[in-house]
């Protein structure tokens, strides 16, 4: 049996970084002078956001998971790839662990105003997104962004979380998820 466990399965690659998708996407529609120029810009990205938030929140069911996963295992094992583990002091101080997850939760609010103007419909956002996103968040933070998290027993999980029942081999649908370069279907194992 190995002696360490990997700090991320291989979901990481999968991320893509919304808040870069959005500002170049949102300087692009200011650059344009009609707001007819501006609805079809907006109406030929909205499936590409949306997808891009699926994603990302899938990634975090992931994360969620694999927490729960490693947590749960018997034995304390170390954790490889943790680059937050070294991180300087400096740098710790300067980095907001939670901005990502906190500027995609703000965007859900201007994705729903912006699809009702632009769009004429709204489409609004699944409470289940919200609500993994809200239990991220406070993951992120019970952890303190993994700073200190050396071994599998120093993760903490949310409460939601230590008291989910998967009822699923996690290890497996993550591999298998990776494997075809599906994570979204992880948003199946979780409902918050």
């Amino acid at each position: 049996m190995a002696e360490t466990v990997k700090f991320d399965p291989g979901i990481g690659e999968f991320v893509i970084d919304f808040t870069d998708y959005i500002d170049r996407l949102y300087t692009k529609m200011s650059s344009l002078v009609s707001s007819n120029q501006k609805k079809i810009q907006f109406k030929l990205a909205v499936d590409k956001i949306q997808n891009i938030m699926k994603n990302n929140i899938a990634f975090y069911c992931g994360c969620l998971m694999w927490a729960y996963y490693i947590k749960n295992m018997q034995e304390t094992k170390d954790i490889t790839g943790n680059t937050f583990l070294n991180m300087p002091e400096n740098l710790r101080k300067e980095y907001d662990y939670s901005s990502q997850v906190n500027f995609l939760f703000a965007y859900f609010e201007v994705f729903e105003r912006d699809t009702k103007y632009y769009l004429n419909k709204k489409i609004a956002i699944p409470e289940k997104w919200k609500n993994i996103l809200n239990v991220y968040n406070e993951f992120l933070k019970l952890n303190n962004g993994f700073f200190d998290t050396k071994t599998n027993k120093d993760i903490i999980l949310h409460e939601a979380i230590n008291n989910y029942n998967f009822g699923i081999n996690i290890e497996d649908v993550i591999n298998n998820s990776i494997k075809n370069k599906n994570i979204e279907i992880l948003l199946e194992y979780i409902n918050l």
